[in-house]
């Protein structure tokens, strides 16, 4: 595809912009027959969670009828876990985020943002290419307090914020473009 091309018509413009669409659209293996996503409770973090987020880049875009993706789950019937956002939404907005793991650098992607007060971490990862064989994982936090206890919101596990900097959270995935996510507060 021709890249830094000189656009004379607009229209030509959106043609190159739809073509480019076309060749990063991604096909995922349904396995488990997981989609159409059905009766399934959903946390919608980040920006575009507040509404619909529209580039413009010289091509008129229909604002009044973009939806934003938590409009799109609700009008397919989801329930969106509003309070876990406004829960955690200030961290995640607010906090120091901190990149882990670099997606063009390996096989997965990992992050975590944690409070100011380095009370509340969120963590994520995400496999980005087919692993054959689970492996130990472990993906080692930044920013925690070492010296205190955190408490993981799911599952109840208690960690010691050294032991979490040091020798990380267990991600044994192997399917690609599966995920974790970890919430973890302080104990006091």
């Amino acid at each position: 595809m021709e890249r830094n091309k000189d656009f004379s018509q607009k229209e030509e413009r959106l043609n190159f912009c739809l073509d480019v669409a076309g060749e990063g659209i991604v096909l995922l293996k349904n396995e488990g027959n997981i989609l159409p996503l059905e009766n399934v409770r959903l946390a919608v973090f980040g920006a575009t969670q507040l509404g619909a987020q529209a580039a413009n880049e010289g091509v008129k875009v229909d604002t009044e009828n973009s939806v934003g993706i938590t409009e799109a789950f609700l009008k397919r019937g989801m329930v969106i876990d509003e309070l876990l956002y406004k829960e955690y939404g200030d961290v995640l907005v607010n906090g120091r985020y901190h990149r882990l793991r670099d997606p063009h650098a390996g096989n997965c992607s990992a992050w975590c943002t944690v409070s100011a007060d380095r009370r509340t971490c969120i963590a994520g990862y995400v496999l980005t290419h087919v692993r054959m064989y689970g492996n130990n994982e472990r993906i080692a936090l930044r920013g925690l307090d070492p010296d205190a206890t955190y408490r993981e919101r799911f599952s109840g596990a208690l960690y010691r914020g050294d032991q979490l900097m040091n020798f990380g959270l267990h991600a044994p995935i192997t399917l690609e473009y599966r995920s974790m996510l970890w919430i973890l507060e302080r104990v006091d």
